[in-house]
């Protein structure tokens, strides 16, 4: 029996390092966003966990696999001692001890210590980061052949695999859709969660303001200049003098605050002047002498091809009011604020077109007519005329005449849309401004 004691000792550190692993992965992948971001503010052991939360593929795969090495190893000692009392004829003990060494990995390093680090996620991180570290950086040397392992039996074995999406955006739109049915959520909560289902469809170029269309300011920026611009608008856009590309942005809610620190330090009432809307701020006494772009805050960068969902996480995650659009030779084309984003997701109906044109995107104008704005996404017009989406590149009505006249259109001209007809009524010199839609057997009808 003496004899055995090293094994056992052995069985036991593993079934420790068991328990870690087991209790990291259920920590770092119960980590919130915001718990990851607090982890950062405990000193160097958080900043640790917080890094290694940020690389989740590579840090599930260090966990695994060193798991794995710790049971099989745990299993070959328990192998030896149930193999050692089979020769010496202790066929009983042999399987007790068999099925006890299983147990207590199954309870002990797997069940218990995931269900506590699941209900303290954070601390349980802070305690694992540097052991979980040093195994990720034992592990790293491995993981390009492990990687390629993995990729080359899918691509023998599954070569047209594709990962299956958790949820997909149609599907959502059904459960929506259903629950609205059974009563299960209130009228309001269907639309908002309609607005938010929508955001997966949109590209952030079918929800940006045109470059065009927005003021742009150099530094620096004087009260009279925000003044003017807050008359309009929400947001004071400033560009660089040697690129013109936005950089930053400056909110009215920010001046205004800044214009009550001002006035308050100096021991008088805060004055603003007002606007056009209650919520846009103009000059103070306080910021007369002052450069106004000391205020401004900067803008995230997104492509244009992304989601609207995909511009609405990068605003949350980097903590920014405003969003630069960029094509694909880093030029600037467009904004796209928060303010924009919540205000598609919780207003019944809200549009490009009524904010620069202040015109409703679908307008009946008689049977089978209808004028829509160039703004007027695709997406739009199919949900207004119960058509499924086509997939085609078009996103807007200005874009569907580009794509079939192959030129800016001029107006009188025709194109075809489905089961509708599009003439250009109004042309700006970026495109379609205003056209008329025609179902085509209401078109025929009229002209004969």
């Amino acid at each position: 029996m003496l004899s055995l004691i090293p094994f056992l000792i052995v069985m036991g550190a593993l079934a420790v390092l068991s328990a870690c692993f087991s209790a990291a992965e259920a920590a770092f992948f119960s980590l919130r966003r915001q718990d990851t971001q607090r982890l950062a503010t405990f000193g160097w052991t958080g900043r640790l966990a917080s890094h290694l939360a940020n690389r989740g593929e590579h840090l599930l795969t260090a966990i695994l696999f060193c798991n794995l090495l710790v049971n099989v190893a745990y299993f070959t000692m328990s192998s030896v001692i149930t193999l050692h009392w089979q020769r010496q004829g202790s066929i009983q003990q042999a399987g007790v001890f068999a099925s006890l060494s299983i147990l207590v990995l199954i309870f002990f390093s797997e069940m218990l210590p995931k269900s506590l680090a699941a209900q303290r996620p954070v601390a349980s991180a802070l305690i694992l980061a540097f052991p979980i570290y040093m195994a990720v950086r034992l592990t790293n040397p491995l993981l390009p052949v492990l990687r390629g392992i993995a990729i080359s039996i899918r691509r023998v074995f599954w070569p047209g695999f594709k990962p299956e999406p958790f949820l997909r955006v149609r599907e959502l739109e059904k459960a929506v859709r259903f629950s609205q049915e059974a009563a299960a959520v209130l009228e309001d909560e269907q639309h908002v969660l309609e607005n938010l289902v929508q955001l997966s469809d949109l590209r952030a170029e079918d929800v940006m303001q045109p470059r065009t269309e927005v003021r742009i300011f150099h530094r620096p920026v004087s009260p009279a200049e925000a003044k003017a611009a807050f008359s309009v608008s929400k947001y004071l856009f400033i560009v660089e003098q040697e690129d013109e590309a936005f950089t930053a942005a400056i909110s009215s809610r920010t001046l205004m605050r800044a214009a009550q620190r001002t006035e308050t330090a100096d021991g008088r009432q805060p004055n603003v002047l007002p606007a056009s809307d209650q919520s846009n701020t103009t000059e103070s006494e306080g910021l007369d002498s002052v450069d106004l772009a000391v205020w401004a805050e900067p803008v995230a960068y997104v492509p244009w091809n992304v989601t609207a969902a995909q511009v609405l996480q990068t605003l949350v995650d980097e903590h920014r009011d405003v969003a630069a659009v960029v094509n694909e030779y880093g030029e600037t084309v467009g904004i796209i604020t928060l303010e924009d984003l919540l205000s598609r997701i919780f207003t019944r109906e809200t549009s490009r077109s009524e904010q620069f044109f202040g015109r409703r995107p679908i307008l009946p104008v008689q049977p089978g007519v209808w004028h829509v704005t160039g703004l007027t996404s695709v997406y739009r017009l199919c949900r207004y005329f119960g058509l499924e989406h086509p997939e085609e590149a078009s996103r807007t009505v200005a874009g569907i005449f580009q794509d079939q006249l192959g030129r800016l259109p001029k107006p009188g001209d025709i194109c075809r849309w489905g089961p509708f007809e599009l003439r250009a009524i109004q042309v700006g010199r970026r495109g379609v401004i205003l056209a008329e839609l025609r179902r085509c057997d209401h078109a025929k009808e009229t002209a004969e």
